[in-house]
């Protein structure tokens, strides 16, 4: 999964920590 982030000046950024994240869902 990709998942992209919108900064404050409006880009899109793919967020490398998405990984973590999803990681730490599958925990719960």
């Amino acid at each position: 999964m990709i998942a992209v982030g919108v900064r404050a000046d409006g880009k899109r950024e793919v967020l490398g920590v998405s990984v973590e994240l999803s990681e730490n869902e599958v925990h719960w």
